[in-house]
């Protein structure tokens, strides 16, 4: 069975990135995203942003930048009418996330510094992020060799 949300297609509208070299131990990095959603005649648009970096300029990862990528999305005529825009905001987002995540290991895994991935987040963060004075924000972890998992210190 598919989904109710289809992708048209997905691309990329901006990439900006930088590599800092001289990090800080008590540094703090943070991710901000950026949502917009509209209908256009059959479809649908969400475009999704993510910057990366460092607060007050004191960073632990070597990265800072803004991924933006664009998605058009159909949506199943039998789908509930008053639940399409969260549809579209939750999953499409997902989708164009998972895109951005990808990219970021592109970039950075021929880094002197080795791969940034962005954390794995709950979708539901996209249904209020307009709502919010503020965007939304998460940490991002530098892919270690060791393992990839769940940081347990991380508190939701």
């Amino acid at each position: 069975m598919l989904s109710p949300i289809q992708t048209r297609r997905h691309f990329i509208k901006k990439v900006e990135f930088e590599v800092i070299e001289e990090t800080h131990k008590d540094g703090e990095d943070e991710i901000k995203f950026s949502l917009k959603t509209q209908k256009h005649k059959n479809h649908w648009h969400v475009i999704l942003g993510v910057k990366f970096g460092p607060i007050d300029n004191k960073s632990t990862s070597h990265f800072k930048g803004e991924i933006v990528m664009e998605g058009l999305f159909d949506i199943a005529n039998d789908f509930p009418e008053d639940k399409v825009k969260d549809l579209v905001k939750m999953n499409g987002s997902a989708i164009l996330y998972g895109a951005i995540r990808e990219m970021m290991i592109i970039l950075t895994a021929r880094s002197n510094f080795g791969p940034l991935e962005l954390p794995t987040i709950d979708a539901r963060v996209f249904l209020n992020l307009n709502k919010e004075k503020k965007p939304a924000k998460k940490k991002a972890k530098k892919a270690t060799k060791k393992k990839n998992s769940v940081d347990p210190t991380d508190k939701k």
